[in-house]
């Protein structure tokens, strides 16, 4: 969804260019899927530039000079009047070609590893961990529920973000994904969400400390019915950065990969136990199996009534032996793995389409109250799952966060 501005950048510059890049050779833009060499002479495939994350992803990051040269090289024709790439088989790093076009971060790993990283030892002294909060000033989750039930309380899980779309066709703003707040600059979300339908919506902030969506500040009513404290307003920042997995594919149904990390303009304010974030996952987090055990998803999604919540809800699902849900989804010709995690399957118990994004925790401990000593961790991300939501025998499929840990801290800067 990022893409609209930059894709009406990269349209003029093919324009100028195009007659005499092709002027010697036989083309035909109608062609798909046509094999290409790459601006480094790497093999590729001439495909639409949304279907391309390695080089879709660098035109989301307000491409400097040298990066819209690259991108201008890389231009084969049109599908429509959408402009096709040569998109690189292998992609190694952000431009998908050995060329790294961003800024470089003030701490980066020695390697970036595009595939999913196995235990603790390969994050253990990365440089970023520095720029994530500890475990003591992360994952708090406050608020006492007197009804019970899925809606929440004001303070829990303060980590829960919205993202907010400009949708090109009337100007307005609406929100459609869920993320996860993991320092003071950093969201993490789902690819799809990043990638989203880049010729109606364009990503273009992050809501934080946001808990009813229909008022503004939040209030929490006393016993009596009365207000007994409210919320600072929510914070509105605007989106620096958004980058999707550079292995996933948005047109695969399987849906592999599909992680994103977000930086936002500038620091959010953290205000206590209304606004702080998740706990990054790392040591026994990152390699244990959490089979059987109860995790909770929270969002603003689809309740099973269709429509959206204004308040953020919340609900328990097991986890479930991935095997055992990669044989739910071969009758859908999906297939799930190494990555991924599968919770839920209960009647009416799933997280939703509006849900997208939105973190799937785990506590060390089980916490509702207020001096709990637990603390969540983000274990995974909410990619999909059966429609309608909340189906019997069918869980929820989620990125597994831990799985991708080393490549979340690769993207994370001063």
């Amino acid at each position: 969804m990022e893409v609209t501005s930059s894709i009406s950048l990269l349209l003029g510059l093919a324009a100028v260019c195009l007659s005499q890049k092709y002027s010697n050779l036989n083309y035909n833009s109608n062609n798909r899927n046509t094999a290409c060499k790459t601006p480094k002479k790497m093999d590729g495939v001439c495909i639409a530039i949304e279907n391309c994350p390695a080089l879709f992803s660098l035109l989301n990051q307000n491409p400097r000079n040298e990066a819209i040269k690259y991108l201008r090289e890389s231009n084969c024709g049109f599908q429509g009047r959408s402009p096709k790439v040569c998109c690189p088989e292998r992609s190694d790093v952000n431009s998908g070609d050995g060329t790294d076009f961003n800024q470089q971060p003030a701490v980066t790993s020695t390697t970036s590893s595009s595939k999913p990283n196995q235990g603790s030892a390969s994050i253990n002294n990365h440089p970023a961990l520095r720029l994530l909060p500890s475990p003591s000033e992360c994952g708090k989750s406050y608020g006492v529920r007197i009804f019970g039930g899925e809606v929440t309380d004001l303070g829990e899980y303060p980590w829960n973000v919205l993202l907010l779309y400009r949708n090109l066709q009337n100007g307005r703003t609406t929100s459609l994904c869920g993320g996860a707040l993991i320092n003071k600059r950093y969201v993490v979300t789902a690819a799809h969400c990043i990638y989203g339908d880049p010729r109606k919506y364009k990503l273009s902030a992050v809501v934080v400390g946001e808990y009813n969506t229909s008022t503004d500040p939040d209030c929490k009513q006393d016993e009596f019915g009365g207000e007994s404290e409210c919320a600072a307003p929510v914070q509105r920042v605007a989106v620096e950065q958004a980058v999707m997995h550079p292995d996933y594919k948005p047109t695969s149904t399987d849906q592999f990969h599909d992680i994103g990390v977000i930086r936002l303009v500038k620091d959010v304010a953290f205000q206590g136990y209304l606004t702080n974030p998740i706990c990054f996952p790392r040591d026994e987090i990152l390699t244990k199996s959490y089979v059987g055990q109860k995790t909770v998803v929270a969002g603003w999604g689809k309740t099973e009534n269709s429509s959206g919540s204004t308040v953020k809800l919340d609900v328990k699902v097991p986890v479930v032996a991935t095997d055992a849900c990669a044989r739910v989804y071969q009758q859908q010709r999906r297939a799930v793995g190494d990555g991924q995690i599968c919770a839920g399957g209960e009647t009416g118990k799933d997280s939703c389409r509006g849900d997208s994004g939105a973190p799937l925790m785990v506590a060390d401990q089980l916490q509702r109250h207020a001096n709990s000593d637990g603390r969540f961790y983000l274990l995974g991300v909410v990619s999909y799952g059966p429609d309608p939501c909340g189906r019997d025998g069918w869980p929820g499929v989620y990125t597994l966060v831990p799985k991708y840990a080393a490549w979340i801290l690769d993207q994370i800067r001063e």
